[in-house]
This record gives C-alpha cells, structure tokens and sequence, in this order.
C-alpha cells in the first residue's frame, strides 16, 4: 500500500474443486471438501508482480470468484462477506526458477527465479479462511516477514 500509483487484480480463472489434502489442512477442513479456487493475476504501476493460486471454503465463500471481480482484490471480497479484517497465520517463503506459465504471465525471461509464499489467512476468530501459493519475480519484490 502506498507504494505503486496503480494496482490492479485480474481473475484468470476460477472453479470449485475438491480439497487436496494440503489444501484441506491449511483451511482446517476435510480432504475432499469442496473449495472455491482463484487464480489472479496483479499488477503495480501496470507491471505483473503476482501470480495467485489460492483457495477457499465452498461453504463459507460460495461465490467468491464473481465477487472478486467486482471488488477488485481479496481483502475487498472478503469485505462483502462481513469479514473486516483478517490476518496471516502462517507464511513459508521459499524461491525457485519460474515455470513457463509463470514466466508467461509475469513476464520474465527464461530461467528468472520467483519467490514463492505458502500462506494461510484467518479471520479475528482465528478461523482459516484462505490459503494460497503466491509467486513474485525475485528481482522485483523484497518480501519482510
């Protein structure tokens, strides 16, 4: 925040799918549960910065990804759902050469490295309500924890 002119997110694609059993665990639900899956693109000062792969509870978050395009970001999604504030519980960072799909999007060259962030949201009650597996290119974000 603060930092960029600009900010932008876009749904690439999104679908309801079954838990995998690493996503059940973060979002402290069943494998097998049905989850909401978004996978976004944003952009700062009109250059990609994040590709984002994250899930939700179906339950929970029925219509997520149509509510996601109309507030432009997650925080703003979530708003509409009476959650005002949350916070990470937890953040692994780790990096690797990006994909071709990942350079694709965040316009990298071949061979970049990309600093990849496994996350777990939770709302004030400390309820999971979001995990995702973000991807940044090294070279254009510092990430403090």
């Amino acid at each position: 925040a603060g930092q960029t002119r600009a900010q932008r997110a876009e749904l690439l694609a999104s679908s309801i799918e079954r838990a995998t059993a690493r996503v059940a665990e973060g979002l402290g639900i069943k494998p097998g549960s049905r989850v909401v899956r978004l996978e976004t693109l944003s952009h700062a000062d009109g250059k990609p910065l994040v590709r984002g792969t994250g899930w939700l509870p179906e339950t929970r978050f029925p219509d997520f990804a149509a509510r996601f395009v109309e507030a432009g970001s997650t925080t703003r999604a979530l708003k509409t759902y009476g959650i005002e504030d949350y916070s990470r519980a937890v953040t692994r960072i780790s990096s690797r050469h990006a994909t071709t799909e990942e350079a694709q999007y965040l316009r990298l060259a071949p061979g970049a490295v990309v600093l990849v962030a496994h996350g777990i949201d939770v709302d004030a009650e400390g309820t999971p309500i979001h995990t995702m597996l973000t991807r940044f290119p090294a070279d254009r974000i510092e990430l403090v924890v």
